[in-house]
């Protein structure tokens, strides 16, 4: 029989009969694009358009801003996988404190619906603990800056 390699981890020793180097693993590579983008993201009820399919891609991502008093601002990415031809449910999404100068621990944002070239931005939510106290806190709105809303839909596809 010819040499071998092996590996131990956590008192498991795992054998690779033959082999003589190391084990590799070539990590994935992705293309991006713009697929919508806006400079005026702060309402809600509105339909967009993409550029491109969603379903074109694998994944995509949903940038998001919010408003905050007490500090500059929050921005986030939240990264989704596409459903192929179904509606994708996804959106600009935070959670955690609600500014600097409140107790309030929410989770907070915007529904996004997704399907071919079509969009549609539905409304802000936010649910969570209350301002000072263990009570719950929910509530919907319709264009408040402080509320996280997608400002970008980028198609992320991996390249094969």
């Amino acid at each position: 029989m010819g040499s071998s390699y092996f590996i131990t981890y956590g008192g498991n020793r795992l054998t690779f009969p033959g082999a003589t180097g190391s084990v590799a693993w070539k990590a994935p590579t992705y293309t991006y694009r713009t697929l919508w983008e806006t400079t005026t993201p702060f309402k809600n009820s509105y339909s967009i358009t993409l550029s491109d399919s969603i379903f074109n891609y694998d994944e995509y991502i949903v940038y998001g801003s919010a408003v905050r008093t007490g500090q500059i601002g929050i921005d986030v990415s939240n990264r989704y996988v596409v459903v192929p031809n179904k509606i994708n449910l996804g959106g600009a999404y935070y959670a955690g404190k609600w500014d600097s100068g409140s107790t309030f621990i929410l989770l907070n944002g915007t529904e996004l619906w997704l399907s071919g070239t079509s969009g549609y931005v539905q409304s802000s939510y936010f649910i969570g603990q209350g301002n000072n106290t263990t009570a719950w806190a929910q509530g919907t709105y319709t264009g408040r800056l402080n509320d996280v809303h997608p400002y970008k839909i980028v198609g992320v596809k991996e390249v094969k």
